[in-house]
């Protein structure tokens, strides 16, 4: 969201029907203006003030993301049932049409998953990897031009039990890529890979209120 505000670079987003437009863009609202989601679903932020914030700067900081979020590019597609090569092809179709040949686009895949309905057919870790390994294909094959890929595609996974971290301390917590679940091409296909967290009891006490909740490794 923030970087296709910066830079003006549209994006398009594949939802798998588990959040609707309207949950994103008070997210997207969030995002931009730092104000919390309760705030802004509840209509609160007119009158609320929040940490060290009046109540005006709220209303400041709402109405000056709007003209920026109104501008922003960001296009919605809720891909529930759909196969890896039909979202693949409205990829395709949707460059080409809404943003250009040789232009730069955001592609947000929220998330990858194992589709129930496939299995018996295949195993889930051949059916994750086939999924990224066309996107992949797509994005480097049939959106490059003059031997450059166009498209930034960034999404999430979840982690498997090795990326448990309840009921556990700093010295036993697994931070690595082993955490990754479903399939192992998902760390192979991908150039860059974080893990984000929550930090647990002993972390917070060690490294203080003012280091944040959460870890991105």
């Amino acid at each position: 969201t923030k970087t296709s505000a910066k830079y003006k670079i549209p994006v398009l987003h594949f939802d798998n029907g588990e959040m609707s437009e309207e949950e994103l863009i008070f997210r997207q609202c969030s995002a931009m203006t730092g104000v919390p989601i309760y705030l802004l679903q509840s209509g609160k932020w007119r009158t609320s003030s929040y940490g060290e914030w009046s109540s005006e700067e709220v209303v400041r900081r709402v109405r000056s993301a709007w003209s920026k979020i109104k501008g922003m590019e960001f296009y919605y597609e809720n891909v529930a049932g759909m196969s890896a090569d039909e979202m693949c092809s409205y990829l395709k179709r949707f460059y080409y049409s809404k943003v250009g040949r040789g232009n730069p686009m955001i592609f947000s895949f929220d998330y990858i998953k194992t589709d129930f309905s496939t299995l018996g057919k295949i195993d889930g870790w051949q059916q994750v990897a086939s999924m990224v390994h066309k996107f992949k294909q797509t994005i480097h094959r049939d959106l490059c031009f003059d031997g450059k890929p166009c498209v930034s595609m960034i999404t999430s996974v979840q982690a498997n039990r090795a990326g448990i971290t309840s009921n556990r301390n700093a010295g036993s917590i697994v931070d690595d890529e082993s955490v990754v679940s479903l399939s192992d091409a998902i760390t192979q296909f991908c150039s860059h890979l974080f893990l984000l967290r929550k930090k647990i009891p002993d972390e917070l006490l060690e490294e203080g209120e003012f280091f944040g909740t959460h870890k991105l490794i």
